[in-house]
C-alpha cells in the first residue's frame, strides 16, 4: 500500500502554503521506546496439488527508536511535521514441530518518513497524526535435519505504509514527551520453499504487519 500521487502533491501543496505564510519552522531530535507486535501471515500453495494453508502468527517484544524532524508551526494552532525515523527491534515469532522443524521471523530494523499534522489543544498539549512510508528487513526462516521437508531463510526489504496518531506534552525549553500508537503494513513478498535436493515443495505469499506503542522524548532546536 502507497501514498497516491494526489496524496503527495497534497502534502506538497500543505508544506508550500506553510512555508509561503511566514510559519515559524524548527528542527527537532529525539528517541522513543516501547512495545511492538508484529504479525507474520504467510499463504501456502503446494506443488503437489493439496490445498491452500494459511497462518497468522504473531509475537510481542521492544523496539528502539532515533527519530529527526522539521516542523512548521503556524500562526494559529495547526502544526506540520517532516519526521524520519530509524527504529530496530528484538521482536521474534518462533516455532518448534518434531518434524523436526524450526521457525524463526523477525523484522531487525525498519526506517520510515512521514507527514505529522498536529493540533495544538492547550499551550503544552497537542493531538497529531502521522502518515508516511516505510522499508523494513523481513526475515522469514525455516530450518530442518529431514532432507524430505521443506526448508526456506528469505531476507529482504519491503515497502509499506504508515499510520498512526499519538500526543505530544511541551515541557519547556525545547523539551517535550510523546505517546504514540502506530501500524506498518508492509507490501507482499512471494517465495518457494525447497527440500534438500532443491525440488520446490511450496509456493509462499507472505504479508506483515507491525504494530508499536511506543513513548518518546523530544528536543528542539
Amino acid at each position: 500500500m502507497m501514498m497516491n500521487c494526489r496524496e503527495s502533491l497534497g502534502a506538497m501543496f500543505l508544506l508550500g502554503m506553510l512555508a509561503s505564510s511566514g510559519a515559524q519552522a524548527q528542527y527537532y531530535l529525539g528517541v522513543e521506546a516501547g512495545r511492538e507486535r508484529l504479525s507474520f501471515r504467510p499463504e501456502y500453495s503446494y506443488v503437489n496439488g493439496d490445498p491452500n494453508d494459511r497462518y497468522d502468527n504473531r509475537a510481542h517484544g521492544a523496539v528502539l527508536g532515533a527519530v529527526g524532524g522539521y516542523r512548521w508551526q503556524s500562526a494559529g494552532d495547526f502544526s506540520l511535521g517532516l519526521e524520519g525515523r530509524l527504529s530496530v527491534s528484538n521482536t521474534d515469532w518462533e516455532l518448534t514441530l518434531p518434524e523436526p522443524a524450526r521457525f524463526r521471523y523477525d523484522v531487525p530494523v525498519s526506517v520510515a518518513v512521514g507527514l505529522l499534522p498536529t493540533y495544538r489543544v492547550t499551550e503544552n498539549f497537542s493531538l497529531f497524526a502521522e502518515t508516511g512510508l516505510a522499508l523494513g528487513k523481513i526475515r522469514e526462516r525455516k530450518t530442518t535435519s529431514n532432507a524430505t521437508r521443506s526448508r526456506y531463510d528469505v531476507s529482504t526489504w519491503r515497502p509499506g505504509f504508515v499510520a498512526g496518531v499519538g500526543m505530544r506534552y511541551a515541557m519547556g525549553d525545547g523539551w517535550s514527551v510523546r505517546a504514540g500508537y502506530r501500524r506498518t503494513w508492509y507490501k507482499e513478498h512471494d517465495f518457494n520453499t525447497h527440500r534438500a535436493d532443491g525440488s520446490q515443495v511450496e509456493a509462499v505469499s507472505s504479508k506483515v504487519v507491525q504494530s508499536t506503542v511506543t513513548l518518546g522524548l523530544m528536543r528542539e532546536f
